[in-house]
């Protein structure tokens, strides 16, 4: 074990090719090509069919032998290391290694002297940006854990009790593909190590999007100034290039599909392989320009009945102007009137303050002819009553002396009618003033009161409540002469009838001509009731 080794010389310059990452080999990559031996005309070996892990294979002169350098750790924590062409021979002297040899050799040294730890991932293939969860065994307890990524410090954590830790860290923005992860305590005695492999990934935004349209992608864990194409579906979009770090970002332009879900997908250039893929939801503008010309269509139906309607109402609102210009023609003469009544209100406003002086003027008439009518009206009732007391006085004396007398009352009789038919006279005579004055008043006032009606109809009430005082007035008048009347004339008409009795034997002319003048006397005095 190994089950074959093989060895030449003299063929030129020696070099391994680095084919996994390990401590050993720390600071180089996976197929870096070393060279350990610069003469041509050294000795070189190899080997093959080992049990162990190998990590590096020969070349010379651009010739691939077989295994250089492998490794192989016992349970019980031993460790195997074999180098081949690393041993110094008579043609290989120290001179003859190169300085990377001999950091190898060192690293082969250090990394066989440390105790092993255990540790192993949840989950060692994952995606840039994912959770790795790294447990670790064996370790001293409560001891401190450094982790290094391809030999750039990482994290740390601390060793229970019993020897035991779990530390998690998020997969930083790396290449694709193997690294190297390491764990070591502080005095470098315990050590362990284990691979992180870190896949392609594409991630495409938004998640919805329209056709045709952009998105926004951003690949990474490609291999370094890695190719890869883009596809949608199994239609070509694009190729990319992975930087150092094995990422790409750009937009991409996305071509006419129809509605739906679609995949992305990242393509390696060399094998075709799908590296990734995911879905992504676009909608088409075929489907909204198809909704579009629905509701195209549906509008211009809708505006199709408008014009309809338009149409009509054109006719309508034509005749509607017609009609404005007719109301426009009426507006300007209901203005010109308003003027006018305006002009006219202004000019009564003014006549009314006229009026209401005149009717304050009237009113103060009123109440003075009145107070005068009521005055005359005292006082001629007074004379009246005097004059008709003293003529009645006068009858009744003469009458006594009639009745005294007796037959001496027929001589007398033609005195006594003379009498009367002065009183009669006078009687007439003021009656018929009173007749002209009261016509002359009432006419006057009747004359006024339709006047100031006609003009102010709101002011007739108080000038009616005047006349009602004046109507009062002749009332009181007539019920007074009624009065008189009432209480003087039985008295009268009894003494007649009572010379008429006594007097028997007069002469029928005189008796008729007594009778007449009381007739005529009490029609004078009866004239007045009709004038109320």
């Amino acid at each position: 074990d190994p089950a074959y080794v093989g060895y030449s010389w003299g063929e030129g310059s020696v070099y391994i090719t680095v084919t996994e990452s390990h401590p050993i080999l720390r600071g180089y990559g996976i197929g870096d090509e070393i060279m350990i031996l610069e003469p041509p005309w050294t000795d070189f070996a190899w080997f093959s069919g080992f049990s162990g892990e190998t990590i590096a294979t020969l070349a010379v002169n651009g010739y691939e032998y077989e295994d250089a350098i492998a490794y192989k750790i016992f349970p019980s924590g031993t460790k195997w290391i074999l180098m081949a062409s690393f041993v110094p021979t008579e043609q290989n002297t120290l001179d003859a290694f190169t300085e990377d040899a001999w950091i190898i050799l060192a690293n082969a040294i250090f990394w066989g002297l440390t105790k092993p730890l255990n540790v192993w991932f949840d989950n060692s293939y994952l995606h840039v940006g994912e959770e790795a969860v790294l447990h670790i065994s064996k370790a001293s307890a409560d001891t401190m854990l450094y982790i290094f990524l391809d030999g750039s410090f990482l994290t740390y954590t601390q060793s229970d009790n019993q020897g035991n830790a779990t530390v998690s860290f998020i997969v930083p923005l790396i290449s694709g593909g193997e690294h190297f992860i390491e764990v070591v305590t502080a005095d470098m005695i315990y050590y362990g190590m284990i691979k992180l492999f870190v896949l392609p990934k594409i991630d495409a935004y938004p998640a919805e999007t329209t056709s045709p349209g952009q998105i926004h992608v951003i690949a990474t864990g490609l291999p370094p100034y890695q190719s890869a194409y883009i596809y949608i579906d199994a239609n070509y979009l694009s190729m990319l290039m992975a930087n150092s770090s094995g990422a790409f970002e750009g937009v991409i332009n996305l071509p006419m599909v129809v509605s739906g879900i679609h995949t992305i997908s990242l393509v390696d250039t060399f094998s075709g392989t799908t590296l990734y893929s995911l879905d992504i939801l676009v909608y088409s503008v075929f489907d909204n320009l198809t909704t579009s010309a629905i509701k195209i269509d549906k509008l211009l139906d809708k505006l199709s009945c408008i014009n309809e309607s338009l149409v009509g109402l054109d006719s309508n609102i034509e005749h509607i102007i017609v009609d404005l210009q007719v109301v426009s023609g009426r507006i300007e003469s209901v203005e010109e009137l308003l003027s006018n009544i305006v002009g006219t209100l202004e000019t009564m406003s003014s006549d009314t303050a006229y009026i209401k002086t005149g009717i304050g003027t009237i009113t103060m008439k009123i109440d003075e002819l009145n107070a005068t009518l009521v005055g005359v009206i005292i006082s001629e009732t007074g004379k009246v009553y005097a004059l008709l007391n003293t003529s009645i006085g006068t009858i009744t004396a003469k009458l006594d002396d009639l009745e005294d007398l007796g037959l001496t009352l027929s001589d007398s009789m033609t005195t006594a009618l003379d009498s009367i038919g002065v009183l009669d006279t006078k009687i007439n005579a003021l009656s018929s003033k009173l007749d002209t004055g009261i016509e002359e008043l009432y006419n006057n006032l009747s004359i006024l009161l339709n006047n100031v009606k006609n003009d102010l109809s709101s002011e007739h009430g108080q000038i009616l409540n005047k006349l009602d005082e004046v109507t009062s007035t002749i009332h009181t008048l007539d019920t007074t002469i009624n009065n008189i009347v009432n209480e003087k004339i039985p008295s009268v008409e009894q003494k007649v009838k009572d010379a008429k009795s006594i007097a028997s034997m007069t002469s029928t002319i005189s008796t008729a001509g007594l009778g007449l003048a009381v007739v005529a006397l009490a029609a004078a005095i009866f004239s007045i009731k009709r004038k109320k």
